[in-house]
């Protein structure tokens, strides 16, 4: 079973692009061996390898997306460090993103999640939903109700019902 996974891209610039990734990441490089330098990014691992010119690796195109926490600081930070801005902030369905360009010419994308727009946070609002609207047709049947929601009164249970289906919707 895995457990993790690790990307990594062979280049010709190598130590050029090691530090191009430090600045833009804002994440010090592992250095295991004078072939592969490793950026922790969370749970998973980005990576360089150094192109052998005694057995060259095709340098194949492929997609790196970076979580960050601000994307504005995010985009000022890679574009200092070299990388090329080539779509500025887009809104998309899980939050915010912009897609950049390292000094080789490797597409790479900065995303802001927007924990609203999570799906996993959809299932717990329509969670949230699905209960409230079982305590209101309790409370109309005239069932007392148990637990925190019934504390609520009948007016604040239906403005939170209503702003708990308006984000989910």
């Amino acid at each position: 079973m895995a457990t993790r996974m690790i990307v990594y891209a062979y280049t010709e610039e190598f130590a050029a692009l090691c530090r191009f990734y430090e600045e833009a990441l804002g994440v010090k490089g592992e250095a295991l061996g004078p072939s592969w330098c490793a950026f922790s990014t969370g749970p998973g691992r980005f990576a360089l390898h150094r192109q052998n010119s005694a057995d060259p690796q095709r340098i194949e195109t492929f997609r790196l997306d970076f979580v960050v926490d601000e994307l504005e600081d995010a985009i000022a930070r890679c574009a200092a460090a070299g990388a090329r801005v080539t779509r500025g902030v887009q809104d998309e369905a899980y939050g915010r993103s912009a897609i950049l360009h390292d000094p080789e010419g490797r597409e790479f994308t900065l995303i802001e999640e927007d924990p609203l727009r999570s799906s996993v946070v959809r299932q717990e609002l329509e969670a949230g939903r699905d209960r409230a609207a079982r305590v209101t047709a309790a409370r109309q049947e005239g069932v007392k109700g148990s637990g925190p929601l019934s504390l609520l009164s009948s007016t604040a249970f239906s403005a939170t019902a209503r702003a708990a289906s308006s984000i989910v919707a």
